[in-house]
Parts: C-alpha cells; structure tokens; sequence
C-alpha cells in the first residue's frame, strides 16, 4: 500500500497547487511574458545598439574638432651659469572629411537598415515567445485535464481489482482475473505518472516564460476573431507584416548598402585640416629674463586616392548579395564570391 498512498500525496499536492488561489487570463499571461521573458529582454538591447549605428554612421562627415594646451619648464648650468626656460603651447584642430566617394552615405544607409533588422528581430522574438505563452498555456490546462482522467482511469482500475479479489475470495473468480485486474492498474499508475511529468514540464515552462506559476487557468479566451477569413488572406498578411519577411528584406538592404560602401573605398577621399595657436616663453640666464611669443594658423587640404592594398578593399566588394530571379521577392539573397559572377 505504500505506492498508493505515495500516488494519493501526489495527487493532493497537485490539487493544492492547481486550487483557485489567484485567476490568470491568457491576456495576463501574455502581459507578464513582455516584463520577464529573458529572450525579449535580450532582443530589446540588440535594438537599441543598433540604433545608435546611425549616429556613428553620420558621424563619419561631420566635422572634428579639438584642443591641446602643453607647459615646460627646463634647468641648464653651462660654465658656472644657470639657464632657465619656460614655455606654454596652446592651440586648436580642425578636421572635416568633406567628400569620400559616398562612402558615408552608404554606412548611413547600412546602417539604417541594420537598426531595422534589430526591430524586425525584436517583432519576430516577440511573436515567437508570445506564441509559446500560449503553447505553454494550453499545455498546462491539457496537462491538468489529462491528469484529472488518468486519476479516475486510476481509481477504476483499483476497484475493478477489489472487485475481482472479492469474487476470488468468494470462489466466483480466478486468479488470472485479479493479474489482469492487477496488469491495468499498473499500467493505469505508469500512465499517471508519465502525466504528472509532462505536466510538471509544462508548468516549468510556462514559469519560465511567465515569471510566475500557472494558477487558475481558464480557456474562455475567444480566438475566432484572430484567424483570418481564409489561407490566402493569411498568405497575403504574412508577406505584408510578418517580421520575419520584413527581417530578411532589411538584410538585403543592408548588404547592399554594405557593398555600395565598400566600392566605394575605391574612390577618393578628401579631407579639410586646419589648425591655429599661440606659443609663449621666456628664457632667464643670469638674472636677465627674456620672453617671446605669437600666433599661427593653417588650412590644409588633401586628396587621397587608393591604388593598390593587396585585395582589402576588393573582398568586401565581394561579398554583395545575389539574388536568383525564380527566388520569391523576400528570400534572402546569398553572398557572391570573386569566382562567381551575379
């Protein structure tokens, strides 16, 4: 009798953590998976960084500016006589990359199309953890619903073997009819405890997703207004707003933008420099003190071509997508090689 009190312990200890302490609608569960879900969590933060792209993007042709100030003070005896000197520089810089072969532009662009990828990747982790809320859900109450039969399927096969012991006790019965009576009991227990353990995994799941145990569960949802008309009505709204097609189609954007920036390294480069400044010092040599100072500036400007760099500027080239016209207008495109031509 050991192993039926073990099954009515668990049995109670299940009804206790499945009794209507606190109801929890679908909606509530799915409202809880956005503040604890690790994986939303996660895929917010790569959009973010992803964001702030498009500022460093832009921030290629923007001008640079700085400031430098720079002292010293030196000692020298040279024949019995004592030098000192101080000095003090001060200046400013001025940097501006002024055109680059719409190089920038394209990191600009790349760079947009990257913070879309993020936010399709944001969209399409939500739908995903969202739908297994949902799967989570729905198996906890299945779980429990097959609980609940595999208990009186339990309770059944244990009275059909009292049943038969007390025909064999009174003579009406054989000894075949209580192992047979004992085989579906057994069997019944194992089929119990294979549904405490697919429960428990449900449940699990749905904490690890919820944050919280799943307590009164309830299936008055109503999903018929979220199915639509028909499979090509679906077909046609998946293409136009599934985040996982807009994901691909901002990849493809990316690189391509990614390759037009790097053909466009080819190109020249040119730059504005510029810089001004004062410089003040004074020598002392014997008592006698002298000082001198002024004032400079220079504008510069360079143009800058590339030649030859052993193939680092053709590889990245290299590596624009191609796209086969059978292909739908959302596949992604696959990296073509210098072997290859598109």
């Amino acid at each position: 009798m050991k192993f039926r009190d073990l099954l009515s312990a668990s049995a109670l200890a299940l009804l206790l953590a499945t009794g209507p302490a606190q109801a929890q609608s679908i909606s509530q569960a799915l409202a809880a998976a956005y503040d604890h879900a690790p994986d939303l969590q996660s895929a917010l933060l790569d959009a973010k960084a992803s964001a702030e792209n498009i500022v460093q993007a832009k921030s290629r042709k923007l001008p640079t500016l700085g400031a430098s100030v720079a002292g010293d003070q030196s000692y020298a005896l040279s024949g019995g006589t004592w030098t000192g000197t101080s000095s003090l520089n001060a200046g400013l810089s001025y940097n501006q990359t002024i055109f680059d072969n719409f190089q920038t532009e394209a990191q600009i662009e790349q760079a947009r199309a990257g913070a879309e990828v993020a936010e399709y990747q944001l969209r399409n982790t939500e739908q995903n953890v969202l739908l297994q809320v949902v799967q989570a859900y729905m198996a906890v109450l299945s779980g429990r619903e097959l609980l609940s039969l595999r208990q009186a399927n339990v309770d059944f096969f244990r009275a059909q073997l009292q049943s038969a012991q007390d025909r064999l006790d009174v003579g009406e019965g054989t000894r075949i009819d209580v192992a047979q009576a004992q085989a579906r009991l057994a069997q019944g227990q194992a089929a119990y405890q294979a549904a405490v353990g697919s429960l428990q995994t449900s449940e699990a799941t749905y904490y690890r997703f919820v944050g919280s145990q799943p307590q009164g569960l309830s299936t008055s949802h109503n999903y018929a207004r979220l199915i639509p008309n028909s499979v090509q009505s679906a077909i046609s709204e998946a293409e136009a707003g599934h985040p996982a097609i807009l994901l691909a189609k901002a990849g493809i954007r990316a690189a391509q933008a990614g390759s037009d920036a790097a053909g466009a390294a080819f190109g020249p480069t040119a730059t504005l420099t510029g810089s001004a400044g004062g410089n003040y010092s004074q020598t002392a040599v014997a008592g006698n003190t002298s000082s001198r100072g002024g004032l400079s500036a220079s504008l510069g400007f360079r143009v800058t071509i590339p030649i030859y760099a052993g193939g680092a500027l053709e590889a990245p080239a290299y590596a624009r997508p191609t796209c086969s016209r059978s292909a739908p207008k959302w596949t992604p495109c696959l990296p073509m090689t210098r072997f290859a031509k598109p």
